[in-house]
């Protein structure tokens, strides 16, 4: 659809061309009959002159006497007039020597009227009475046509011309009017779930944009409440669920240790602490996310050289492969340093191989492809798995999604929180020929101060 910038910019100039196009009309209608007025008044002019020829002697006594006068007066008027004298039967008694025949009109009941001759050329034709006899006096119009010709040509380039500039003011004024929209949407952009804090400026509005804006903000003061709750609920239901995780873990060692147990109540006991595990990872995973969400997490970023970061731990991750009967593979190209918290990148990378791992069958390579570029740093683990589909890879860097038995939900969410702490970006995609899932992250080489 199009935008409100363009419909409006559309809108102005289309209102615009419309406006001007009837003033350009009216004024053509105007100057038209301005000029057509001004060959009736040269027709009258020579019609005086014509009535003076008439009144030197008596014309119906003497047609030839007639004749003589006014051929004389004619010619010498011929590249303006056309004459024409008839008699009270309608019998013409004289014609002008540039005439071929009678003027194409009848012979009473008008006064002016433009007529058209057999080879297209137009004419303004007066009709005057004297006497008995009525004189038709005609003026060519080419003059008023080419007039008006030129006036149709200029017309139309204006037209033209204020198109252009109707277009450009229209989208200026658009702008202006979509300005306050524009900073609207600008800070409903910049609102995060790290800055729910901003609010949008309403001082400049006007008072119908003022309105929707304090609504927009009364909306965003209720949306930080909820987050805010939320946050604290996850933070201090963490913080509390870690003492009683820990004296349970604590009763179940000692029972295991000092008390004689069946073998059915021993099994029920270490499946038991493998589930006061998990619980306990899953509630250090919530406070990490809870610390992250509110920007009470922070980052030690140092400069350190990729290639050789990556070289120290791929002798951890090949150990971690082995134990998958599986191969971890490294790939870096480019030469520099990057600013980072090496503890949590490194906790990123493990984290996407272990997925990559568990996704994987036995024998095949887990490639760890890594670019260094001008401004960013792209990482990428690829596994030889399966894969997954599109609507679950939009989905799996959210909490408590997971794709493996046993796991929480919470490592990739973890992972995204960690990226976007260093202003970077995560995501997933298809492995190479569409085998496999490559699961990416990109940092700034220039490390966001957190």
């Amino acid at each position: 659809m199009t935008s409100l910038s363009a419909r409006l910019t559309v809108l102005y100039a289309v209102s615009f061309l419309f406006l001007s196009a009837a003033m350009l009309a009216i004024g053509y209608r105007q100057i038209d009959q301005k000029m057509v007025h001004g060959l009736d008044t040269l027709l009258n002019t020579e019609r005086q002159r014509v009535f003076n020829h008439l009144a030197l002697g008596d014309p119906t006594s003497d047609p030839a006497a007639l004749k003589a006068k006014l051929q004389r007066s004619s010619d010498n008027s011929a590249a303006l007039f056309s004459v024409e004298i008839r008699n009270r039967n309608s019998a013409t008694l004289f014609l002008s020597s540039n005439l071929s025949g009678r003027l194409p009109v009848p012979s009473a009941g008008w006064d002016f009227r433009t007529i058209y001759y057999p080879n297209g050329n137009g004419a303004r034709v007066g009709r005057f009475d004297y006497g008995d006899l009525t004189a038709f006096i005609a003026t060519p119009t080419s003059n008023v046509e080419d007039a008006m010709r030129g006036y149709i040509e200029t017309s139309v380039g204006l037209l033209f011309v204020m198109a252009m500039i109707s277009m450009t003011i229209g989208y200026a004024l658009s702008q202006i009017a979509l300005r306050p929209l524009r900073e609207i949407a600008a800070t409903a952009a910049r609102i995060r779930p790290d800055n729910l804090n901003e609010r949008i400026a309403v001082e400049k509005m006007g008072k119908e944009l003022r309105n929707l804006a304090g609504l927009l903000n009364a909306m965003l003061d209720r949306i930080e409440a909820s987050f805010n709750q939320i946050r604290q609920f996850t933070a201090d239901a963490s913080h509390e669920l870690k003492t009683p995780l820990s004296l349970v873990r604590l009763q179940a060692e000692t029972l295991l240790v000092d008390t004689k147990l069946s073998d059915v109540q021993e099994n029920a006991l270490v499946a038991q602490l493998d589930h006061i595990d998990r619980i306990s990872t899953m509630v250090d995973d919530l406070l990490l996310l809870a610390r992250a969400d509110s920007n009470s997490m922070l980052l030690e970023c140092a400069s350190h050289d990729p290639k050789v970061f990556l070289t120290t731990l791929m002798s951890d991750a090949m150990v971690l492969a082995e134990a998958s009967e599986c191969v971890a593979w490294l790939d870096h190209s480019g030469v520099g340093t990057a600013q980072f918290d090496a503890r949590w990148v490194r906790q990123i990378i493990f984290n996407l191989l272990t997925n990559a791992l568990r996704a994987s069958p036995p024998k095949s390579v887990v490639a760890i492809h890594s670019t260094l570029e001008t401004d960013i740093w792209n990482i990428s683990v690829i596994d030889q798995g399966g894969g997954i589909t599109p609507d679950k890879r939009a989905r799996m860097f959210d909490r408590f999604v997971t794709g493996v038995e046993g796991g929480t939900g919470l490592g990739l969410a973890i992972c995204r929180s960690i990226v976007e702490l260093h202003g970077g970006i995560i995501g997933a995609k298809s492995g190479p020929a569409g085998k496999g899932l490559a699961v990416y992250f990109s940092l700034p080489r220039s490390a966001r101060q957190i």
